[in-house]
């Protein structure tokens, strides 16, 4: 609304429909989850040149996935938010060098990152919330810790590593399933994969995939 600009709201997800409206519309910016965009693709439209930023979030989006969109022309922005964020709260874009899996850039305006003892990502700024109706989640100085795991880098770009409490412990070992999952997508033949944990007497979590 602030930027004068139109929404066209698609009830559901139809891949043809979107691709059929990417042609037909002056759409610039589009939003999608990664399993939307595997579908997208799946349809062979082209990305149209008026297309300036597919944004991408709401779940880990893979390496083999990022490298198919890419190659094929779509504007790629992977993103990062929550509810608790109002939403997008980061935004990779080229000027943040090559991507990797997991990259979400630096944070939006004046929104800050920074890592709890256990690797967690805390958020603190203008975007966060209050807090919970029990006034938990937001700390006295600001910091919401959330459930997902990352890194933050020298230039203060944010890597989303996991969710916390996805977390397996096999035979003494932390093993997050979405790193696992990354390794297996990258193969050739491998169109999806999951990958989570057995109760096991020996090794604790029995890591499996299917």
């Amino acid at each position: 609304a602030r930027a004068g600009a139109a929404v066209l709201l698609h009830e559901g997800f139809h891949a043809e429909a979107v691709a059929a409206d990417l042609q037909r519309h002056p759409i610039t910016h589009l939003s999608l989850v990664p399993a939307m965009l595997a579908l997208l693709l799946e349809t062979g439209v082209a990305p149209p040149a008026r297309l300036r930023h597919l944004l991408v979030g709401g779940a880990a989006l893979s390496q083999s996935l990022y490298d198919k969109a890419a190659t094929a022309g779509w504007p790629l922005n992977p993103s990062y938010g929550m509810s608790e964020t109002a939403a997008q709260v980061a935004t990779w874009t080229p000027a943040d060098e090559p991507w990797h899996q997991g990259l979400v850039g630096r944070p939006l305006g004046d929104n800050e990152f920074a890592l709890a003892a256990d690797g967690r990502i805390r958020i603190r700024g203008p975007q966060v919330m209050a807090g919970y109706l029990d006034g938990s989640s937001v700390d006295a100085d600001g910091w919401l810790t959330t459930g997902d795991l990352g890194e933050i880098d020298a230039k203060g770009r944010l890597t989303v590593t996991g969710r916390a409490d996805d977390m397996l412990i096999s035979g003494g070992r932390n093993v997050h399933p979405l790193e696992v999952e990354s390794c297996l997508a990258a193969c050739p033949g491998i169109r999806d994969v999951a990958v989570t944990g057995l109760a096991d007497k020996f090794w604790g979590d029995l890591v499996v995939g299917s």
